[in-house]
């Protein structure tokens, strides 16, 4: 959000940011961020980047073993596919006896 507000709404009338987050089946999903701002360069390249933000994104996404997409498009979008664990919890209602 912080690199939205610095870079990208330069001139931008009404800025605007979306965050969604869609459950695609039982433990993949879809994370998708977007702002209507300037978007980014042509030459734009998330390994090259020196900007924390776009860096924490491309680290989140490998560390969910997801899968990144960028896209120009009235703005930036960043769309994370990433599937989480099965978790097995077990929840045990003990009643304890006097």
């Amino acid at each position: 959000m912080t690199n939205s507000f610095k870079y990208a709404f330069d001139g931008i009338d009404n800025p605007q940011i979306q965050i969604r987050l869609n459950k695609k089946d039982t433990n993949t999903y879809t994370l998708i961020y977007s702002d209507n701002g300037k978007g980014l360069p042509v030459e734009f390249d998330i390994d090259r980047t020196k900007s924390l933000g776009l860096k924490l994104i491309h680290t989140l996404t490998k560390q969910l073993n997801g899968k990144l997409e960028i896209q120009n498009d009235k703005g930036a979008i960043f769309t994370i596919d990433f599937t989480l664990p099965q978790l097995d919890i077990e929840i045990r209602n003990e009643k304890k006896t006097a």
